[in-house]
């Protein structure tokens, strides 16, 4: 069985920093470098590292909206995933389910 039909892309997941991922294309293990941009050696998928976790994101944003994250989630915000090249982005970025299937 060889490598799954993958080619190079320019998708960006959030991953933390140094810690190993398994690509989310081929599931080849790999380390995230601390800054910039790390491409799976196998299939090319480019992972962006994130400077906090989804959760702590997450706590953060709720508390920015006067909500609590059970309040945030009862009106169908998700954490995703964020793709912008802003030098403060913080790798995620708050959204809806519908809008996260595009």
């Amino acid at each position: 069985m060889g490598k799954p039909p993958f080619q190079p892309s320019d998708i960006r997941v959030g991953i933390t920093s140094g810690l190993a991922a398994d690509c989310r294309g081929c599931f080849t293990v790999f380390t995230i470098n601390q800054e910039g941009d790390t491409y799976c050696p196998d299939c090319g998928l480019r992972y962006k590292a994130v400077k906090i976790s989804a959760l702590h994101f997450e706590l953060n944003y709720a508390k920015r909206s006067g909500l609590s994250v059970k309040e945030l989630r009862a009106l169908g915000r998700i954490v995703a995933p964020c793709d912008c090249d802003d030098e403060l982005c913080e790798g995620w970025r708050s959204t809806t389910k519908e809008r996260q299937r595009g």
